[in-house]
């Protein structure tokens, strides 16, 4: 239970640092922000809720998932954005590193 919410501070943290320096580089506005912050902490809810069916200790293949349901805040919010050439290059460059 502890290593659950510790994760999930964790991801709230990274979700908000992600959208943060999108935010910064290209500009997210309201939409942006309200589908990034909804996709991030539900891909960390999701994530949480897997991990309390198993009592195995959290491993780094646990990390790599969480980061990946991070970068899906950045994704969804860049989506959300649409736009120019910097906001498909940051789209391109967030997907890849989740993929």
């Amino acid at each position: 239970m502890r290593s659950t919410r510790f994760e999930g501070f964790v991801g709230a943290a990274a979700t908000l640092v992600v959208l943060t320096v999108v935010s910064f580089a290209v500009g997210l506005g309201p939409a942006g922000w309200t589908v990034g912050v909804l996709a991030g902490l539900g891909a960390v809810a999701l994530h949480i809720i897997a991990r309390r069916h198993t009592s195995a200790p959290i491993g780094p293949a646990d990390w790599v998932t969480l980061t990946r349901a991070v970068l899906v805040a950045g994704v969804a919010g860049l989506v959300a954005r649409g736009g120019d050439g910097a906001t498909i290059a940051w789209l391109v460059a967030l997907s890849s590193i989740a993929l």
